[in-house]
């Protein structure tokens, strides 16, 4: 049995570095920009407008997620093909789910530092 090792090999990789690294920078700055929505969001809402914390941290969830999704639609990966109508309700759907889970974990603990606070201050 003999090997043929003489095909031709592919000199170029199929996604050069240079456009990988680039779309790691994009995506941290989209990253790291929703993050600053959902910061100022939550602090406009729970001590601007004084809304309960877990209103408002649901709402800022979704309000900072609505912005990475159009951050990387038309920032980092504008050159892919747009997404159909069940994409876009898969994209809301696991996002509502997640701010859910979070505002109710976010909330359990805010709760139960606050009482370690009460017990504490007591004592």
């Amino acid at each position: 049995m003999t090997l043929n090792l003489a095909e031709e090999r592919v000199t170029e990789p199929v996604r050069p570095v240079r456009k990988v690294v680039l779309e790691v920078v994009k995506f941290g700055i989209v990253g790291g920009t929703g993050v600053l929505v959902n910061f100022a969001v939550f602090n406009a809402l729970l001590h601007g407008l004084h809304w309960p914390a877990m209103l408002a941290t649901v709402l800022a969830s979704c309000v900072a997620m609505g912005a990475n999704y159009l951050g990387f639609r038309y920032y980092t990966y504008r050159d892919r093909e747009a997404p159909g109508a069940r994409r876009i309700a898969l994209f809301s759907s696991s996002a509502a789910s997640a701010s859910s889970w979070r505002a109710a974990s976010s909330t359990s603990a805010t709760t139960d530092w606050a009482s370690t606070v009460r017990s504490r201050r007591m004592s």
